[in-house]
């Protein structure tokens, strides 16, 4: 199950929204005939989809970080004292 790089950019453009309209025209028959591809472009789409999680899920981890090494080490007292200012309901 090889797939060609032509073939990958297509899938791509389906996945991301890329074509134009002959391009989505010729990519449905494609699809139409060939079960194969249709199963490419699901796999190919959850790929992205888990890649898309795997990125959010690091992000998270990051801002949750900073979050905990600016609201809790001592250095940072005074960058704490001015959020609390510009905001004025945190304590």
């Amino acid at each position: 199950m090889r797939i060609s790089l032509r073939e990958t950019k297509q899938l791509e453009d389906r996945i991301f929204g890329r074509e134009d309209e002959a391009e989505a025209l010729v990519m449905n028959v494609k699809l139409h005939l060939d079960k194969e591809l249709g199963d490419k472009l699901v796999a190919q789409q959850l790929v992205y989809d888990c890649v898309r999680a795997y990125g959010r899920k690091n992000l998270k981890a990051e801002i949750a970080s900073a979050d905990h090494k600016l609201f809790s080490e001592k250095k940072y007292e005074g960058f704490r004292e001015r959020v609390r200012k510009l905001f004025g309901t945190c304590k």
